[in-house]
């Protein structure tokens, strides 16, 4: 996550134009999705659940094209 947060920051920096804070980077082992807070008391709340582990993490796919049939 460090190697890639100047650049993944100051992506999303202006593509939303707003300020956004690094939260956790969830499974980095596999997937390496980001999670960002727009604001520091989100930031706050969102470390202190992770800390503790009190998240419940729920994945959704968005996909774009056509899946091949797996038998």
């Amino acid at each position: 996550f460090n190697r890639h947060k100047p650049i993944v920051l100051q992506r999303l920096r202006n593509q939303i134009n707003r300020e956004v804070h690094p939260v956790h980077r969830l499974d980095g082992g596999t997937s390496g999705v980001l999670l960002f807070a727009t604001n520091k008391d989100t930031l706050r709340f969102l470390s202190e659940q992770f800390q503790s582990r009190e998240t419940l993490k729920t994945y959704h796919c968005i996909s774009r094209g056509f899946a091949k049939d797996v038998v």
